[in-house]
Order: C-alpha cells, then structure tokens, then sequence
C-alpha cells in the first residue's frame, strides 16, 4: 500500500508535468524548464521525468498597415515640429509593431524619410532622430523618443523596451532601435 503522502505528492505532479511514469517507493528529482524565466524542480516518489515548455512571449507581434505608417509619420514630423508633408514616408524594412498586455502599451520603431525638397526633414532624421520609438497606451496618443544616437558615445535608451517586445522584434534585450 502506497503511503498517502507519497500519492498526495504524485497526484499533484502529475497534472504540472508530462510524462510521468508512475509512483513508485524511491525518490526522485524532476525538472521542468520554463523559457525565459524560471525552472521548477519537484522531488516526488516515483520516476524522474525531464521536459522543456516553451513559453509564448508576453507581447504580440502587430501587422504594419499604411494607417499605422501614416500616424507614426504624423507622431515623428510633430515630434520634430514639422509638417508631415516634410517627410515621404517610413524606410522599409525598418517599420515594427507590437502590444503589450503587460503594460496595455502600443509600441512601434520606424525610420522617417525626408522628401528630396525638404532641408528640415534631412536634418530631422539624422543623429537622434535616425531612428524613433513611439509608445501609445491604449486609448491615448503617440509619444516619439529620438533612439538614433543610442549606443553611441555612451548614450543609453530613453525609455525601456520590454523583453516581450524585443523579443517579438527580434531585437538584442536592452536595446530600443532596429538593429543595423
């Protein structure tokens, strides 16, 4: 007969981990990885099951619309205190979009370009504001952060990204503009 702690113990290992063969009467250690964060290790009586759960990242990945390109263009040419006529559009490739349930936080990093005709807008998108961060809580505006110069002479990111943006970006954790 099974001692009733040791059934306790199997009972609730077995719904939190895959592949449990039994109980038994010897002591095992089982570990269970979670990506990203932590990993759980059980000690039951039984059998020692092993597995890895991928986790899928906090945020999500948004598609780029032309109405989403037309409010960054707008948010980065007031950003610069320009009219968006100053700028052609977004430097493609360079365009992201997200949101984050943890922070109910848009976030977007675009590349503006100047139109041929336009001195300011030239000026605008170079140094700091070569590239832009903008972030919009739900229901609310566009706030643009000038990451151009970021890494460069020590400079650091205005505002931080979270890990689940950047990962959905495929951006280096820590960092605030596209790479390259």
């Amino acid at each position: 007969m099974i001692n009733p702690r040791i059934a306790a113990a199997c009972a609730l290992t077995a719904g939190a981990i895959v592949g449990a063969a039994g109980c038994g009467s010897s002591t095992s250690t089982t570990t269970r990885t979670v990506t990203q964060t932590q990993t759980v290790t059980v000690t039951t009586t039984g059998t020692t099951t092993t597995g890895t759960t991928t986790t899928a990242p906090s945020a999500k990945n948004l598609p780029v619309s032309d109405a989403l390109r037309e409010q960054l263009l707008i948010a980065g040419a007031r950003a610069n205190s320009l009219p968006p006529i100053d700028f052609a559009g977004l430097v493609p490739g360079r365009t992201y979009y997200a949101y984050d349930p943890a922070s109910n936080t848009y976030w977007a990093g675009a590349q503006l370009i100047a139109t041929a005709n336009s001195a300011a807008g030239h000026a605008a998108v170079i140094n700091e504001g070569a590239y832009l961060l903008f972030t919009k809580p739900v229901g609310g505006s566009w706030r643009v952060y000038r990451v151009g110069m970021t890494g460069a002479y020590g400079e650091g990111c205005p505002v931080d990204v979270p890990a689940g943006v950047l990962a959905v970006w495929g951006w280096a954790p820590g960092s605030c503009k596209a790479p390259g």
